[in-house]
């Protein structure tokens, strides 16, 4: 059963987030782009974060006026590595 686990971030401008992810070395894809999940099932975002765990990535889109994190985290801690970026991400916009 698939399950795309959303995130609320504090995050309210897109340019910010894509060069943030760029410095961290992130490849993206932006635009009306989908994420994969388990089961094939997909979801639409707005920025898309390609992983190494076949058949998942990580996503963001915007949600009211911040961006949330988007992905399914079924059977793939493997993005353990990913939920990192999260964290580094936060932390970039405290400051």
């Amino acid at each position: 059963m698939s399950h795309f686990t959303r995130i609320k971030t504090q995050i309210v401008e897109k340019k910010y987030l894509t060069q943030a992810l760029q410095d961290l070395n992130y490849a993206c894809e932006e635009g009306n782009v989908e994420i994969r999940g388990y089961g094939g099932n997909r979801t639409a975002v707005e920025i898309k974060i390609p992983t190494n765990n076949r058949g998942y990535d990580i996503g963001f889109r915007k949600s009211g006026d911040a961006y949330e994190l988007v992905a399914d985290w079924f059977c793939s801690f493997r993005l353990f590595r990913s939920f990192r970026l999260f964290r580094i991400l936060s932390s970039n916009f405290q400051r």
